[in-house]
């Protein structure tokens, strides 16, 4: 498995809020949820930042062992790898924007592994594309759905 991945840089978009990152995956039509220790963690798929230094912006916000967050994590990104929301980056230089990795005041939560949340309730919706995929008349055409054998 490599050690550095970064998100697919075209058809996925996401969202960063207080506790909680939103993935879409604008080819599949899913979108995905990640909580506490999931958000750090995307943050750094996003800077570009090796495993190692994922388990160790963890390691600084999260008790537990380094070889429980590392699991963790090459766990995680197999599930996001899966779902074609992340691909492997070149092995380069160590990112130079890590996230903040300071240790917040007082003690640090107990780490538990971030699960990745997949929902296709709006898919339909997240399927259209109004701006490029439209008839005659102007009305939004659906795209087909990559798993529908019809």
């Amino acid at each position: 498995m490599n050690d550095q991945y970064q998100v697919r840089p075209s058809g996925v978009v996401h969202e960063v809020f207080e506790d909680e990152v939103v993935i879409v995956n604008l080819d599949s039509g899913d979108y995905y949820s990640l909580l506490g220790p999931g958000v750090p963690l995307w943050d750094c798929l996003v800077a570009g930042c090796t495993v190692g230094e994922i388990v160790g912006v963890l390691r600084s916000r999260y008790e537990g062992s380094s070889d429980e967050i590392e699991a963790s994590i090459r766990t995680l990104i197999g599930e996001l790898e899966g779902e074609d929301l992340i691909v492997s980056g070149e092995k380069g230089e160590p990112s130079s924007s890590l996230p903040d990795a300071s240790s917040h005041d007082g003690d640090k939560p107990h780490f538990i592994a971030p699960s990745l949340n997949r929902y296709s309730d709006m898919r339909d919706l997240l399927l259209i594309d109004p701006i490029h995929e439209v008839d005659e008349s102007g009305w939004p055409q659906v795209k087909k759905d990559p798993e529908d054998p019809s």
